[in-house]
């Protein structure tokens, strides 16, 4: 289950990137200060988009008879079916936009925590869940299913 967003991080990695080496192939110069200061930010830059572009091709929530692996731009985090009490969706209203409301699929542990899958979360006008997902939680509640009959005891 992949998110939209990726290819926008994607693009902005690559743009990190090629700043990074276009910066780096000309900072040649007579003066050694310009040369180091160009150097060096070229290969912050080079270095931040590529770290960006990998993550963003990463990024995303799988999941395995295991559990769950949620995959972002900061980390990766594993969650076992078996921390898993309940898979719900929820709306609520976008950070910036008023009028928008965002569907994420959220995580409820048995510890009672939550745990919320924003990778996955959908922007609409309205009220209702998208159809998109619903189907993601969806197949998260089968897999989930699937693991609780199979490890009854």
């Amino acid at each position: 289950m992949r998110s939209p967003w990726r290819y926008f991080l994607l693009l902005l990695s690559l743009g990190f990137v090629l700043v990074g080496v276009v910066t780096i192939t000309n900072a040649r110069t007579d003066d050694v200060g310009v040369l180091i200061f160009g150097l060096v930010v070229g290969v912050f830059a080079t270095a931040l988009g590529g770290y960006g572009a990998w993550r963003s091709v990463i990024a995303g929530v799988k999941y395995s008879p295991d559990g769950i692996e949620v995959c972002n731009l900061e980390r990766t985090r594993r969650i076992s079916w078996d921390d898993v009490e309940v898979i719900e969706v929820r709306c609520t209203h976008g950070d910036i936009l008023v009028f928008v409301r965002q569907a994420d699929i959220v995580l409820v542990l048995k510890s009672g925590e939550e745990d919320w899958l924003t990778s996955l979360a959908v922007y609409n006008l309205s009220s209702s869940v998208p159809k998109r997902t619903q189907a993601k939680a969806d197949a998260l509640q089968a897999a989930l299913d699937l693991h609780r009959r199979e490890h009854v005891n």
